[in-house]
């Protein structure tokens, strides 16, 4: 993926450009936030004990081999690593940034984003049923 300068962002944001770079730039910025998201749960996770294994992705997101780059660090460091070599893992029938995108988006779509984040924070499945009927009646609250 082509890197770009913090002049080339905003000029490609807010300058006379086409939006073919603006639409490049933002889904650039998107994809950076996503990384920096996961980063930051995976080490909320790693703090309280949960370890580096994510249960509903394990075997399907491999952290960065290199351990090197992890040892003696602490969560934060250790999480972005990982979910950043997992925006490049290019490993399987998946490229990175699928990956990353099923850290958020069920990979079927056939349940709620938040289902899938509940499952990822150890909900049970009887829980997050319960979950849904909540929201289903919620959304009929007027």
């Amino acid at each position: 993926m082509k890197q770009h300068s913090v002049r080339d962002l905003a000029m490609a944001l807010y300058g006379a450009g086409d939006a073919v770079a603006k639409i490049d730039v933002l889904s650039r910025i998107v994809i950076d936030l996503l990384v920096e998201v996961e980063a930051l749960r995976g080490a909320v996770h790693q703090s309280h004990g949960g370890g580096a294994a994510d249960p509903v992705h394990a075997g399907y997101d491999i952290p960065c081999h290199d351990k090197t780059l992890t040892d003696g660090k602490a969560a934060y460091p250790t999480a972005y690593v990982d979910a950043a070599y997992a925006l490049h893992n290019a490993a399987g029938s998946t490229g990175g940034v699928e990956k990353l995108l099923a850290r958020f988006y069920s990979t079927t779509g056939a349940e709620p984003r938040e289902a899938l984040m509940l499952r990822r924070l150890g909900y049970s499945d009887a829980e997050i049923s319960r979950f849904k009927a909540a929201v289903e009646h919620a959304e009929q609250f007027s």
